[in-house]
């Protein structure tokens, strides 16, 4: 006789698979995909109140010229930082403690409604400035990030990326190696990373390494080669070709997060969904949207993953298996692996759908075979 929680599984398991397999068709178009993604773009339809709300937007954003993005480089410690922005003396910085020309350089993008001092944010810059072996910059936006019209914010990303790529052209003028950039974002400051990469190949000649988009938001965004019948997407969202290697997480594609795969490789840590001790606080209005049990757990799960990843110093670390068919962790899936995070860029030869389990609290990573 079939228990009840045996049902229960049993429907869990047909829901999961059908996940797979649009993660699966969504993929296979992917792979054949070509060309400047405005192409895709190009065929959106919006409504004059949406071109007259972004116009208005854009007027506002004209004054990113006096500021308003900030470039912070870290020392020793997360309290020892510069903040340097647009015609900033970056030479000044170079081979001080702030900036070693010798090393790579983490470029990090915090997400909307938050800041570089947010805990999670924080937690991401000191597990690199602990490492020793990178530069750490982060990308302070919050002067934007903090309008609470989410629609506002996501129609300036092309003006928050012409900004940040003015920047990175002086510094490259200063002598600053942007091949040795590694390009990180959780939320929306993933999305404006994939500007970021777009502009630079379009108007500067020069693909991006990497960039790892940790739990891109999908809200007005999409994949240009996923247009659900009858929604129109307005923005578009990080892809993979933005860099030579685009790596993205995610972890709440019933949500905030994106649910078709963008990247090079896509990790679905447990589904993609429904994270370990994540769940809905009923009194989520009192409490901190930043905070686990509350309204964004799913979404900034993704960042307390990356950033385990980061500091744990272990290659396999959040063991991934490469499942391009309709079963999950079976004889059906491949018998390749990966690591989800900081390690991913060692396999990039393997691209594709990455499955994983994770736990509910720190340290997340498991042994899944």
């Amino acid at each position: 006789m079939i228990s009840n929680q045996q049902t229960k599984d049993k429907k869990e398991n047909v829901v999961n698979k059908s996940i797979v397999n649009n993660i699966c068709a969504a993929n296979s178009k992917q792979a054949t995909a070509a060309g400047d993604e405005n192409i895709f773009f190009n065929s959106i339809k919006l409504s004059f109140p949406d071109y007259k709300k972004i116009m208005l937007y854009e007027m506002d954003m004209l004054f990113l010229v006096d500021g308003g993005i900030n470039f912070l480089f870290f020392g020793s410690n997360f309290s020892d930082y510069v903040s340097t922005t647009l015609n900033y003396n970056f030479t000044s910085l170079q081979n001080t403690k702030y900036f070693n020309i010798n090393k790579p350089t983490a470029v990090f993008l915090h997400g909307w409604g938050t800041s570089f001092v947010a805990s999670v944010n924080q937690a991401l810059a000191v597990a690199f400035i602990s490492r020793g072996d990178y530069n750490t910059i982060i990308v302070d936006w919050s002067k934007y990030a903090s309008d609470p019209d989410y629609y506002e914010v996501a129609a300036s990303i092309n003006d928050q990326a012409t900004f940040i790529v003015q920047v990175l052209i002086q510094m490259q003028n200063a002598g600053y190696n942007l091949t040795s950039i590694y390009f990180m974002g959780h939320s929306l400051g993933a999305n404006i990373l994939g500007r970021v990469g777009y502009q630079l190949i379009k108007n500067y000649n020069f693909t991006p390494t990497r960039i790892s988009g940790i739990e891109p938001t999908g809200v007005f965004f999409g994949n240009f080669n996923e247009w659900p019948t009858g929604i129109s997407l307005l923005f578009p969202i990080l892809n993979f070709l933005n860099a030579k290697f685009v790596d993205i997480i995610h972890t709440d594609i019933y949500g905030q997060g994106e649910n078709y795969p963008v990247g090079h490789m896509d990790f679905w840590p447990n589904f993609g969904h429904d994270q370990p001790a994540c769940s809905i606080n009923p009194f989520y209005f009192t409490c901190n949207p930043w905070n686990d049990n509350c309204l964004n757990c799913n979404h900034i799960r993704s960042l307390k993953y990356f950033t385990e990843s980061v500091s744990s110093g272990l290659v396999r670390k959040f063991k991934s298996r490469l499942c391009n068919g309709t079963n999950y962790f079976t004889s059906a899936c491949y018998a390749v692996v990966a690591s989800m995070g900081f390690y991913a860029d060692n396999y990039a030869n393997n691209p594709g759908n990455y499955f994983l389990t994770t736990t509910g609290v720190s340290p997340y990573s498991v042994s899944n075979f």
